[in-house]
This record gives C-alpha cells, structure tokens and sequence, in this order.
C-alpha cells in the first residue's frame, strides 16, 4: 500500500530537496501540511501541487529538444 502522509524528511528526499528547505517551506504553507498529534506530515498530493506551482510560477521549464 502507498502511503498517503509523509514526513517532512521523506516529501524532502522525492522532491529532491534538503530537509531544512522542506521544513521553510511547510512552515511558510508554500508546501501545505497537516499537524497529527505532534506529527507534521505532507499530503502526498501536495507534492504534485507544489510541482505544478512552482512550474507555473517560475516559467523556467525548459521543452525537451530530444537533443543530446
């Protein structure tokens, strides 16, 4: 079964990001999480979320050439 929650660290690691920068960004609500207890964890969803937003924002994507 794939889980549904992630810790900080773990939505850190698949988005290829430090730990801290993950902890910045929750805590900012840049990358929304919910408070279990005293557990923050990330929604898997808000991961795509986050990709697509930053996507949008930056307009940075490069189109692949099929070059290399």
């Amino acid at each position: 079964m794939d889980k549904k929650l992630l810790t900080v660290a773990e939505a850190a690691d698949l988005l290829g990001l430090g730990r801290s920068k993950a902890y910045q960004l929750v805590m900012r609500g840049d990358l929304p999480s919910i408070q279990i207890g005293r557990a923050r964890r990330v929604p898997t969803s808000a991961l795509d979320d986050f990709i697509a937003r930053c996507v949008t924002e930056s307009g940075d994507v490069a189109a692949p050439t099929g070059q290399r």
